[in-house]
């Protein structure tokens, strides 16, 4: 198959999360054209997941900032909430979005079910730190930033767009 980008014709083709003029949701790329995109992750070669807003991220890089600061970044979010005039809004919210997310085991794709009951096992506070995570690596700012946006903007900038 043909790169999209540049049209060499490479032994490995990557797909990228990347909306064509065409209409398709994804892009065909050599592997120098994936790393020039930026929706690539090098340290993880692998291409990012796409989001719903056309945004993407490296779900291993996420994972590994979790692992390594997701309870100091769950406890920022709540100190910053909590001192917040959004305090109500954005904990009201998440509450609903976890709920939900507990709730609606069974509308769930069987492909979908081990990330999800995952996501159930970790905990509210580390739920919390994902979203905020996700949303920092979403827009390339860090997780402090992210918090930052949250208490200024509103809960609708990490929760998932059906809520």
């Amino acid at each position: 198959m043909k790169c999209e980008i540049c049209g060499a014709d490479p032994r490995l083709t990557i797909i990228l999360p990347k909306r064509q003029k065409n209409g398709s949701l994804i892009t065909l790329a050599c592997e120098s054209c994936a790393i020039a995109s930026g929706l690539y992750c090098e340290k993880h070669q692998r291409p990012h997941q796409g989001f719903a807003d056309e945004t993407t991220a490296c779900i291993p890089c996420i994972e590994e900032i979790l692992k390594q600061d997701g309870e100091k970044i769950a406890g920022s979010f709540a100190v910053a909430v909590a001192g917040s005039d959004k305090a109500s809004e954005i904990q009201v919210a998440i509450r609903i979005w976890s709920e939900r997310l507990e709730s609606g085991l069974s509308n769930v794709s069987l492909i979908e079910l081990p990330g999800i009951i995952d996501l159930i096992r970790t905990g509210h506070p580390v739920r919390v730190a994902r979203l905020v995570v996700t949303y920092s690596q979403r827009m390339h700012m860090t997780p402090d930033q992210a918090i930052k946006k949250v208490v200024e903007e509103g809960p609708d900038l990490i929760l998932p767009p059906s809520l």
